[in-house]
């Protein structure tokens, strides 16, 4: 599970400015007999004046065919925490479904959206199994009819990294559904190992040319 983010703060509210980490969801992925959980990080807030010019990127996430939670409290400093608890085991063949909503929670501003898949550390011997066993895994993220992801391998982190086509408007949502899939090709060794999956999403501000939903 990741731990919360403090606020990043920016101060000169013009033009498009990037935000850190926004949101994201952690997926642990076990071989063969590992448990494995689903889990969320808390959101982060980028402040641009202090009143309702900062973004607030939100994420929701569940288990293919299970209605998506609640969103979060939009609360300013606030955290949350999603497990959806439970084992999710992959054998070489087999393939894990989730899905995840992204909003944009800002009160204001519109957004461009980026989703990264990113790989474990591996500054340690555990880290390094985690990212032997991420590598091995095959990622596929679909929004809709449209294939963000394609049968993308771990070990490929350019193609891990994906902009959201069109721009998220305050209030707007997105769907994603993300396959992970270990392939039948996948070596022996990798059993009983676990890594886990992040999901993030960064975010580029954009002054919006209609109104908010929120006003």
């Amino acid at each position: 599970m990741t731990s919360p983010s403090t606020p990043a703060r920016a101060t000169v509210p013009r033009g498009r400015l990037r935000a850190v980490l926004t949101a994201g969801v952690l997926l642990g992925i076990g071989a063969v007999c590992t448990a494995a959980t689903l889990s969320g990080s808390a959101p982060v807030l980028t402040h641009l004046d202090g009143r309702t010019n900062y973004i607030a990127v939100q994420t929701v996430a569940a288990d293919a065919n299970t209605e998506l939670p609640a969103w979060p409290s939009e609360a300013e400093n606030s955290s949350f925490t999603l497990d959806l608890g439970g084992d999710r085991l992959l054998e070489p063949g087999d393939s894990h479904t989730f899905r995840m909503a992204v909003r944009n929670a800002s009160p204001r501003l519109s957004a461009d959206l980026t989703m990264t898949i990113t790989p474990p550390r591996a500054d340690t011997a555990a880290g390094r199994d985690a990212l032997r066993m991420f590598e091995a895994l095959q990622f596929t993220v679909r929004e809709g009819s449209t294939v963000l992801v394609d049968h993308v391998g771990g070990s490929d982190a350019a193609q891990l990294v994906r902009r959201l086509p069109g721009t998220v408007g305050s209030g707007g949502v997105r769907r994603l559904e993300i396959d992970v899939a270990l392939p039948t090709t996948a070596v022996g060794d990798l059993q009983g190992l676990r890594t886990p999956v992040q999901l993030a999403f960064t975010g580029t501000s954009t002054y919006p040319a209609d109104r908010s939903v929120f006003e």
